[in-house]
């Protein structure tokens, strides 16, 4: 990306399946973030300066393939600064996001930032992956940088519905 690039043009670029109402919103998570992050360490201090081109590009990539039926369940496991839910929630609103956290600052952060960005298909929980109960069921469960995939699908294996 060159210096004098709007990050915002080039993700808009990106991403031109992306509803235009989203925008406004994702512009304000990214603010809130980096406001969090102050606080709270949620993405590396060294890319709060990036979090268009390092974190929300790699969250909105998956916009690109995955269509969410309304209704539609998603976990976040270890969504730490809200990093894929918040973005997917904003850009999915027909779905239902749980953004997991076993960190209670961190929960305490997307809970803030869940409230202020008014996301009502958006619900934040404290706790371990592994200690959800299995009668809650999803429809996806998605993680960033949280784990390696064996232990990943052994904590979330017994929370996906079905055929999902």
């Amino acid at each position: 990306m060159s210096p004098s690039a709007d990050p915002w043009d080039l993700l808009r670029a990106a991403f031109p399946d992306i509803p235009q109402d989203a925008w406004p919103r994702l512009r304000a998570y990214a603010d809130l973030l980096r406001e969090w992050n102050g606080k709270v360490n949620l993405v590396s201090r060294k890319d709060a300066d990036r979090i268009e081109s390092k974190h929300l590009s790699h969250c909105l990539a998956i916009t690109k393939i995955l269509r969410l039926m309304p209704k539609a369940r998603v976990l976040d496991v270890g969504t730490g600064g809200g990093l894929p839910g918040i973005p997917l929630a904003i850009c999915h609103p027909q779905a239902r996001f749980t953004l997991l956290d076993s960190i209670a600052k961190k929960a305490a952060a997307v809970e803030d930032m869940v409230g202020r960005l008014h996301l009502t298909n958006a619900e934040v929980i404290r706790a371990r992956a592994e200690e959800l109960p299995n009668k809650r069921s999803y429809d996806f469960a998605l993680g960033r940088a949280v784990t390696s995939l064996p232990t990943f699908f052994g904590w979330v294996r017994g929370k996906i519905r079905k055929g999902s």
